[in-house]
């Protein structure tokens, strides 16, 4: 299996989930590439599966305004995310897309990955949402990080 994990990341904790995604990925017997959203262009036509990583911002997907603000606060934001790359790139027709997220919990958290799967669906994507890591403050919750490995083994065996 080829995947592509596309990340957009402010303080490390998404690029954190992303890497553990690509680990499990590997372990497991597959090619897995992380690539920030920035960055990430157009998919290889063999892609068969591709991952959107964001932290949520606002209750969705960060945007020009949400990056700036996390600047404000020690972040380093890229000028374009995930939201940007879904825009423009052109679906894969037998690409498998599934959108993950970083997130405070509470009562109006919202969803990263849900906001990125709706927007995948609108553009012609075959997208899922995933699940939604967990952070506690300002770093991961204990024990995300590993989770995030097994999710990526478990896709890796097609699950």
């Amino acid at each position: 299996m080829r995947a592509r994990i596309i990340v957009e990341s402010c303080f490390g904790n998404t690029q954190a989930i992303a890497q553990a995604l690509a680990e499990g990925l590997r372990a497991a017997g597959a090619s897995a590439e992380v690539v920030a959203a920035a960055d990430a262009g157009a998919l290889a036509e063999d892609t068969e599966l591709v991952v959107l990583a964001a932290p949520t911002h606002n209750l969705a997907l960060p945007s020009p305004a949400s990056r700036a603000q996390a600047v404000q606060r020690g972040g380093q934001a890229p000028a374009a995310g995930v939201r940007e790359w879904i825009a423009t790139a052109q679906p894969l027709p037998n690409a498998r897309l599934v959108t993950v997220d970083t997130v405070v919990p509470g009562m109006f958290s919202g969803s990263a990955a849900k906001d990125a799967s709706r927007k995948a669906k609108a553009r012609g994507w075959r997208a899922e949402r995933g699940p939604s890591f967990l952070m506690a403050g300002d770093h991961l919750r204990d024990g995300e990080v590993e989770r995030a490995r097994q999710l990526g083994a478990a896709w890796a065996a097609g699950r």
